[in-house]
């Protein structure tokens, strides 16, 4: 199909993702309700689809179509299983998929995540510590002392030091 001018309407499509792609990348905010609608949510997720299709390593985008997704338990699934097929050796994704995983009191399928997080971002304490969190909420109590010995044992860099030391106390038990 193409428009008057000789253009074809999915060259059109295509530069008006390039010009939201731009947007975004200059700041704005990720693909807003008003853009398409207040309650055309399936028109934000095939906005969203389509701009993955243009910039696959975007974790905005896959973080969002699960959000909009979440009425439809199956959907939200995959949506979130996407986030880490999408980067599975980015840090970044397994966090993003963690959380989600806690907020959905998944707490075991965190520990999965957390513990990927941790070994990919080692010369940092996070993955650790919210490891060790998710092991606790997952009644993974042996671990998650574990997790605590290796965090206490670690010589982080002076940077993380107030972080560590608030954890180690919010993760051990009052004496």
């Amino acid at each position: 199909m193409t428009l008057n001018t000789g253009v074809s309407v999915l060259a059109v499509r295509f530069l008006y993702g390039c010009l939201i792609l731009r947007r975004l990348r200059a700041g704005a905010q990720p693909v807003e309700d008003r853009a398409v609608g207040v309650k055309d949510s399936a028109g934000a997720v095939r906005q969203l689809l389509a701009l993955i299709d243009i910039d696959r390593h975007n974790l905005r985008y896959y973080v969002d179509v699960e959000r909009r997704l979440r009425d439809d338990v199956e959907l939200a699934e995959r949506a979130a299983t996407a986030i880490v097929e999408a980067a599975p050796n980015e840090a970044e994704y397994h966090e993003a998929l963690a959380k989600i995983r806690t907020a959905r009191k998944q707490h075991a399928a965190a520990v999965v995540h957390w513990r990927q997080v941790a070994e990919l971002r080692s010369l940092e304490p996070n993955g650790l510590i919210n490891l060790a969190k998710a092991q606790l909420k997952a009644d993974q109590r042996q671990a998650a002392d574990m997790t605590i010995a290796k965090i206490q044992k670690t010589e982080w860099p002076s940077r993380f030091a107030r972080e560590v030391d608030t954890a180690i106390k919010e993760l051990t038990p009052s004496k």
